[in-house]
């Protein structure tokens, strides 16, 4: 990491914003935000003595990109790194494949938010059943930061997949991105209640469709009581995800 990327991380632990950062090192917060805007390059020492003191690391920590300090480590990531020492290079290997995929994707995350290039919304818990039906409300919800694209701009909610009948489409536990609407047409895939419960099935002309043909079709009649929630207009990657605001 280089200095700028430890210094976010020093402040995301904390909690703490710019300001918090300048109020407590005592430095101007133009300084502060000086660094995340021009970058580090033209540091004074005394700036830097200052940070260091206040987060109670080393300069060198700071300055050098590899350069280790235990001392800043938690007991969680003393573990992660006594563990680590012990794999072989087949294991170091794994886990250094690992950790770039999930470093890139925090990049691309903090990147979209520092420039608000993402969309908020509302996530239900709630699933949509692939398969047996599961219960659908309006209930509680978590408003879910996404990156922002054409398929998430059209999305007005968030539901996550529950079994496989919508296989090899739609698969247990992905995330998918819905356009709130009354109906969809025959062929298109959407959310819809019936009797409570909430499904993703493809619209048939008398039933709602499993694409998996181990599961059989819903056939609803004129006594069951039955809505669409929406349109099906994309899938969430996990690396599309930002954060979620409780």
């Amino acid at each position: 990491m280089n200095f700028i990327e430890k210094l976010d991380m020093l402040m995301e632990k904390r909690g703490m914003r710019r300001s918090d950062l300048a109020r407590g090192s005592g430095l101007p917060y133009t300084t502060i935000d000086g660094l995340f805007k021009k970058g580090a390059d033209n540091l004074k020492l005394q700036t830097l003595r200052s940070i260091a003191d206040y987060f109670g690391v080393s300069i060198d920590y700071l300055v050098y990109d590899d350069f280790v300090d235990l001392e800043c480590a938690d007991d969680e990531e003393r573990r992660i790194l006594a563990r680590y020492k012990e794999l072989d290079g087949m294991g170091k290997k794994s886990v250094m494949m690992t950790l770039d995929s999930h470093y890139e994707r925090v990049q691309k995350a903090r990147e979209a938010l520092n420039a608000r290039e993402y969309v908020e919304i509302p996530y239900f818990e709630d699933k949509a059943a692939a398969g047996s039906g599961y219960q659908l409300n309006d209930g509680g919800h978590d408003m879910l930061k996404v990156a922002r694209s054409r398929k998430t701009d059209r999305a007005d909610f968030i539901v996550t997949v529950s079994g496989a009948s919508m296989e090899p489409e739609f698969f247990d536990g992905e995330n998918v991105l819905v356009h709130a609407q009354p109906d969809v047409y025959e062929g298109e895939v959407g959310i819809f209640v019936v009797n409570g419960n909430g499904y993703i099935k493809q619209k048939g002309k008398d039933r709602l469709i499993s694409l998996n043909r181990k599961y059989k079709d819903i056939f609803v009649d004129e006594y069951d009581e039955f809505y669409c929630a929406g349109k099906v207009v994309g899938k969430l990657d996990d690396d599309e995800i930002i954060t979620f605001d409780n």
